[in-house]
């Protein structure tokens, strides 16, 4: 048996003589036995359940804890040692939770192996070590001996104390070898009400003498933690809700029939006609089919002018391009007036039908002297009109004024 493992089953022997243990059969769940940790560091057993206590009782639920400050918390509980501290560790370990996982719950960690629940525990960034072991050991029965600020005190005087190799932590080396799990329970519980007595103390003086027997050397050692590197722990990723593809477009097809049945629901505006002056129904849809076609259709031909004038129909004004007249400016306008040229054109039809040779105009007959092939065309047109002419038509009303009776 090494000089270590000697001094540490003497140790326990001493705590064994001097307290007496009460075993805890409190069970709480897993955010409750890290939240108690935080109020037991550095703190009684008795000082830590009446904190814990008015935690349970004065506030509504964890949530109002979270969004408390740290002067608030300990303005609660002022008989624990260091309140502001502690308050200051419950508020940030809430806050922490509640980022990672969204709720104030940790009871899935249970179902995870040890190491993977104490990773997690970790990865929080606000834990302190004796948060992590004091909830390893009781709410997932790990073989971990917690150990604070006072509790490493009473190691680095019997010269158990030692950092690791990056001075990152301060740990007991065979601390869980000498001592059994069974036996795991009793010796953190006698442990912190040894240390704890002597934490707010002067000086190690008085520490120094109780533990002479154990080791003589712990007169001239130093109770002081040494100065760590602080190292910051890599966070969880948070959990971020994800929309399934499917569910955004149901959002979106959902979107476009609203869109669709408010477009029905519109009033039937209408406009006048801008060459008739009547006025016609407009609905919203008919310009926005008749714009497409309209692009892709080719530029219309120049016709030439003719006497009548057909009534334009609303569709065909639409396709041209024409803008929606205002209803209010909008005017209706005058038939237009036949042309001149329409005046002379109209006898010409009442004369053909008559079977009589109509002269044309002078401009025609300038333009028909210029080709002489359209000329001996029309000329041989009017020979055979001359040679078989069509008998005069009487009128219907000549005939009925012979039949009357006299």
């Amino acid at each position: 048996m090494s000089n270590r493992t000697t001094k540490i089953k003497s140790f326990q022997k001493f705590l064994k003589k001097r307290y007496k243990h009460v075993p805890q059969t409190q069970s709480r769940k897993v955010l409750e036995h890290l939240i108690y940790a935080a109020c037991l560091e550095n703190a009684t057993f008795e000082q830590a359940d009446a904190a814990f206590s008015v935690l349970e009782h004065h506030y509504i639920d964890w949530n109002e804890i979270r969004v408390s400050t740290a002067n608030e918390l300990a303005y609660t509980f002022p008989h624990l040692p260091d309140a502001v501290t502690a308050g200051e560790r419950i508020r940030k370990s809430l806050q922490a939770v509640f980022d990672t996982t969204y709720v104030f719950d940790l009871e899935e960690l249970r179902k995870k192996n040890l190491s993977q629940a104490v990773e997690f525990l970790k990865s929080l960034g606000v834990c302190s070590r004796f948060m992590v072991d004091y909830t390893a050991h009781n709410a997932f029965g790990g073989h971990v001996i917690p150990l604070d600020e006072s509790a490493l005190r009473v190691f680095r005087l019997l010269g158990l104390a030692q950092t690791n190799k990056d001075n990152t932590r301060e740990d007991v080396g065979g601390l869980e070898r000498a001592i059994s799990k069974p036996e795991g329970h009793e010796f953190a519980n006698l442990l912190h009400h040894f240390a704890v007595e002597f934490y707010h103390a002067d000086g190690p003086a008085e520490l120094q003498q109780l533990l002479k027997p154990i080791d003589p050397q712990a007169v001239n050692r130093d109770w002081t933690a040494p100065v760590l590197v602080v190292t910051k722990p890599v966070k969880p990723q948070k959990l971020k809700p994800i929309i399934p593809p499917v569910a955004v477009a149901a959002v979106l097809d959902d979107d476009l029939d609203v869109a669709e049945g408010v477009r029905d629901v519109e009033e039937v505006e209408f406009l006048p006609n801008p060459i008739t002056g009547e006025e016609t129904p407009f609905e919203v849809g008919d310009d926005d089919e008749d714009d497409v076609p309209a692009k892709s259709q080719p530029a219309p031909k120049a016709t030439p002018k003719t006497t009548k004038t057909k009534p334009v129909k609303k569709d065909a004004a639409l396709k041209a391009g024409a803008k929606k007249p205002d209803m209010k400016k909008a005017k209706p306008k005058p038939p237009e007036k036949p042309s001149k040229n329409a005046k002379k054109a109209a006898p010409v039809k009442s004369q053909e039908k008559k079977g009589k040779n109509v002269p044309l105009p002078k401009k025609a007959a300038k333009k028909t002297a210029s080709s002489p092939p359209v000329k001996s065309k029309t000329s041989a047109v009017k020979k055979d009109v001359k040679k078989t002419p069509k008998p005069p038509q009487k009128s219907p009303t000549k005939a009925l004024r012979q039949k009357k009776p006299k």
